[in-house]
């Protein structure tokens, strides 16, 4: 039986939980991975996390206010299947949210504050994944037209033009598009969408001048809606507040016109902070000032000291995707806490399914390897000891009365030895004073062959908060300061802070009459921060539901957030007053903000004898007067570097890790911290990253929705003729990666024979050195490999995970014919492969020039069935002698073997062109084992005259060039032409194909 791999998930939190479950769904029955959860504390949720404060009603305590966007595909998803896998009925999910479909920003107009309602119309789509969404900026270029075109036909704008300005409209669109058959446009929106079905369907092949064409018809558009703004009633508030939303749609478009868009995607303008690229468009200041843009900002926490920092891409990407690919409803509210309808079930699936999780384990400092890019050693501070070590610690509790379990605000100090010393600490502090209880644990990467242990590990997956990064990463900064030195200084992170209000009276009843409000947009920028300490509020009362209600409770709940600066000092160490130095500062904001700003938003929540807020309406113990009430709320400050808010902060993106590229062969990498698509802090990007590392580690086939920033290609490179072509290769951009595990096998043949298989133009050039076993003196070698391919990413495509068998004949030692070629052979060149995948067959042939034939392919074990169009091929091989690496002596003989091909590979396009790659085996990081066993060849695989119906195959433990089975990760360069011009060897239509044929084999 295989062992499993032993894989380490570093992190409570959404991306952790997220891998955990999806390695569980590649592995249902626990066979191939063995999966341990390692997290700070007592509970799991991260962000997210809930606790019961069983003192107190059991209300759910919370990090802060959270709503689900519509378009949270993923997040969505996790849910879903969740719920399926527990049996629930199927509709069981949809209990847990409430669409809501519209919101509220708070407007600053004539020194008052005004609510601005602004409604989004639902659809009949379910959220989750259904369908993959095409998120390209044309694609979505063409939403927002159709949106922004159906809204102004639909407003009062529309009806105030006049006909002479309908007639100058018409003009200035016939002089730049002329309409079709001389119908009119009616507006320039329409006219730009005409443009666009002219367009290439390649956005870089797209005209300066069409694009000039579509610049200028937003400049239309803006005069069309000018001149019906002037002939509307002054101080008019819908009027003001449509001139802005078309502003602001203008500015989108015109932006997403650019060259910089088309040609680069989203990214390509994420140096710009959002609002300066806006007013790069032309959008009026007036307009970027509104509350709706303010409103924005707030949902994101977008500010660094008070100044607006979103990057232009991953804001507009957001936007539009938040605006126009929703599902149902454009928001959902929840109706239970994350840590009760998520985590809670979540934890206990994932410990049916046979996942460790170790609480208490705060996680310290990841060590490399000294000789290869590896995670050597993990070390975890233990908090505490269990008082039996032997059993798991047992987290959730029963709310009396509920269907459900949940999540204390402290731990179970029964099940932790001398626990009750452990009562005033908080052990998800990083301020706390708590000396760790138990040795620190050191886990080590597992050797190969070793027998696993709770100690060791093979993977890790990296899912804490990004702010504790930098000390346990350390090493990782020092020896990678391109990648992880860059992302840890570069990505940036905001302290929060919430505050929940459980109230005597129903929000009717404190003046504002939307029973479900999501509100934002509640402060001035221009204000200091003690003014205006909470921006945002959420009305959840919902949740009572959920709590242990009482005669005389609460009647409703509110729920605030916002930006909490850093403070003037922050301790380099431990110091438990400094966290409740931190709820006094916030506690000092908020009471004047309630009594001055709070009444405004609930204008019958005011003291009519002190005109300041009426601290009865907070529920608390009788005899407990004035602002003291807010002692029995919850204010909560996030400021332990794992709770810490990632940012979007312009020119950031690219510094971003994906899952899989953290440059470390054993770990990958999961939060909303992470690269994804989606690079914004939520629980969207956390759930997309714990999916993307899955994808890598297992291979399996999963589609992302989002994942990869709009679907954008990179382009491989080209070179002109090198000097070392292999030089040139192995540093180049790889063109593909995977892990592939099977067997290699040499046959000797005559090399008059073997030459025939050449094409013309190559020959045979072995080196003098060459020394074949006794039995082949003067024969030509030829390599089998017979191989279970995983994990297959091809660098150009931004998805992967595809999985297939393959089987190889290759002839090493082939030159070409042609005194201009490029040095650096001798090559290798590949006659026949063989895959059972239709993906990466038509990606070699069309790609790489590779002779790649769709087949037939089964195996088990040592055992391949290849049955093709031109013959077949079976083996039966089996293992002999302890499994190793290379520098073990008894593999002492790989050394004549790998001069078989660690040469570049010389192949033929379908065009005539020879183009050049190089397959990098990792043969000094690979695991060997002994092979023996028959191949039986067809005839037209084997060039001798007279084939044997089954070659005898010997062992690499007895024979030098003997048979042996490998397990190996490999990666293979972008190919390479050697011509007199610079050109692409892949060129851009035929790498559009491949992604699309990639995203259609996805399920």
């Amino acid at each position: 039986m295989t062992q499993q791999t032993q894989i380490a998930i570093l992190g409570g939190g959404v991306g952790a939980l997220t891998a955990a479950f999806e390695l569980t769904e590649q592995d249902p029955q626990g066979t191939r991975y063995d999966v341990t959860v390692y997290t700070l504390g007592w509970r799991l949720g991260g962000k997210g996390l809930v606790g019961r404060d069983t003192r107190a009603d059991w209300r759910a305590l919370e990090h802060g206010l959270h709503v689900w966007a519509g378009f949270y595909d993923n997040a969505f998803d996790l849910v879903q299947r969740l719920y399926a896998r527990l049996g629930r009925p199927s509709d069981a999910w949809r209990k847990q949210f409430e669409g809501l479909n519209h919101f509220t920003a708070m407007e600053y107009v004539g020194n008052s504050w005004k609510p601005w309602l602004l409604q989004a119309s639902p659809n009949t789509l379910d959220p989750g994944i259904d369908r993959i969404g095409d998120f390209a900026p044309l694609t979505l270029l063409r939403q927002l037209l159709s949106w922004a075109e159906q809204s102004f036909m639909n407003s009062a704008l529309a009806s105030n033009q006049t006909p002479g300005a309908r007639r100058n409209l018409q003009r200035k669109i016939a002089a730049i598009l002329p309409a079709p058959e001389n119908n009119a446009f009616p507006t320039a929106l329409s006219a730009i969408k005409a443009l666009l079905d002219r367009w290439p369907s390649d956005p870089k092949a797209i005209s300066a001048k069409d694009r000039d064409r579509g610049i200028k018809l937003v400049r239309v558009f803006r005069d069309q809606v000018a001149s019906a703004v002037e002939v509307a009633p002054e101080d008019d508030d819908e009027t003001r507040r449509l001139n802005i939303i078309y502003d602001l749609a203008a500015g989108l478009i015109r932006g997403i016109l650019s060259n910089e868009v088309l040609s680069g995607g989203f990214d390509a303008i994420d140096h710009w902070e959002w609002s300066e690229w806006m007013i790069h468009n032309h959008c009026n200041p007036e307009s970027l000032e509104s509350a709706v843009v303010r409103g924005c900002y707030d949902y994101v926490f977008g500010y660094v000291r008070g100044i607006r920092k979103v990057g232009a891409g991953v804001g507009t990407l957001a936007l539009l995707r938040l605006l126009f690919t929703y599902k149902g409803s454009i928001f959902y509210t929840l109706r239970e806490p994350m840590g009760d309808f998520l985590f809670a079930p979540l934890y206990s699936h994932l410990r049916e399914r046979g996942v460790k999780f170790k609480f208490f384990h705060r996680l310290d400092a990841l060590h490399l390897s000294k000789s290869r890019p590896e995670i050597e050693k993990i070390v975890f501070g233990r908090q505490v000891k269990l008082k039996n070590p032997n059993a798991q610690y047992e987290p959730l509790i029963d709310v009396p009365g509920k269907h459900f379990k949940s999540w204390p605000t402290h731990p179970d100090y029964t099940q932790i030895e001398n626990g009750s010393a452990l009562e005033g600490y908080d052990l998800e502090s990083g301020w706390g004073d708590w000396s760790d209880a138990d040795e620190p644990l050191t886990l080590r990467r597992r050797s190969t062959g070793e027998p696993s242990t709770s100690n060791t590990f093979d993977l890790a997956i990296l899912a804490v908060g990004f702010g504790g990064l930098p000390s346990i990463c350390s090493e990782l900064s020092t020896c990678y300061p391109e990648t992880w030195g860059q992302c840890l200084d570069k990505v940036q992170t905001t302290q929060t802070l919430a505050l929940q209000l459980w109230l005597t009276k129903d929000t009717d009843q404190l003046g504002w009459h939307d029973p479900r409000t999501v509100m934002a947009g509640f402060a001035r920028e221009t204000e200091d921060w003690s003014c205006a300490p909470l921006h945002s509020w959420e009305d959840n009362t919902p949740l009572l539901a959920s709590e242990v209600r009482r005669e005389g409770g609460p009647r409703s709940l509110a729920y605030f957030v916002g930006v909490f600066p850093d403070a003037d000092f922050i301790p380099p160490s431990a110091d438990p007053q400094f966290p409740k130095c931190e709820v006094r500062r916030a506690k000092d904001a908020i009471v004047p903000w309630m009594n001055k700003r709070l009444t405004v938003l609930w204008p019958k929540a005011r003291d009519s004898a002190t005109s300041g807020f009426y601290w009865d309406l907070l529920d608390a113990p009788a005899g407990v007067v004035g602002p003291k009430r807010l002692d029995h709320q919850y204010v909560r400050t996030n400021i332990d570097l794992w709770e810490r808010y990632v940012l979007s902060v312009p020119g950031t993106v690219r510094w971003r890790l994906w899952p899989d590229g953290s440059g470390i062969s054993n770990l990958f990498l999961a939060g909303d911290w992470v690269r994804t698509g989606m690079d914004a802090g939520c629980i969207e990007a956390a759930v997309m990253s714990g999916r993307a590392a899955v994808r890598t580690i297992t291979g399996g086939n999963m589609s992302i929705p989002g994942y990869g920033n709009s679907g954008k290609i990179p382009v491989p490179i080209s070179l002109l003729p090198v000097v070392n072509l292999l030089k040139q290769l192995k540093g180049g951009v790889a063109g593909g990666v995977g892990a592939m595990e099977g067997y290699f096998v040499t046959i000797w043949r005559d090399p008059n024979a073997v030459a025939k298989l050449l094409p013309p133009g190559l020959f045979l050039d072995p080196p003098s050195d060459l020394r074949p076993p006794p039995h082949a003196e003067g024969s030509q070698p030829i390599v089998l490999l017979f191989s279970r391919q995983k994990n297959v990413r091809p660098g150009f495509v931004p998805f992967g995970g595809m999985r297939y068998h393959e089987i190889i004949e290759l002839i090493p030692f082939v030159q070409r014919d042609n005194i201009d070629a490029p040095s650096g052979g001798p090559f290798n060149y590949m006659p026949y492969l063989f895959l059972d995948e239709i993906a990466p067959v038509w990606i070699g042939v069309n790609l790489y020039g590779f002779n790649k034939r769709l087949a037939h392919v089964a195996s088990n074990g040592g055992s391949f069935e290849l049955q093709s169009d031109i013959g077949e091929i079976s083996t039966a091989l089996s293992e002999n002698g302890l499994p190793g690496r290379a520098t073990t002596p008894r593999f002492s003989r790989l050394k004549a073997v790998r001069q078989l091909v660690e040469h570049p590979f010389i192949s033929l396009t379908t065009n005539g062109a020879f183009v050049y790659s190089h397959l990098d085996f990792c043969f000094d990081t690979a695991t060997f084992q002994g092979a023996s066993g028959e191949v039986s060849l067809g005839a037209s695989f084997d060039p001798s005259t007279s084939p044997p119906a089954t070659i005898e195959v010997d062992s690499i433990l007895d024979d030098d060039f003997g048979a042996f089975r490998f397990h190996t990760n490999w990666t293979l360069s972008v190919p390479l032409s050697a011509g007199a011009e610079q050109t692409n060897v892949v060129p851009p239509d035929l790498q559009a194909f491949a992604a699309n044929l990639l995203s259609r084999r996805r399920p």
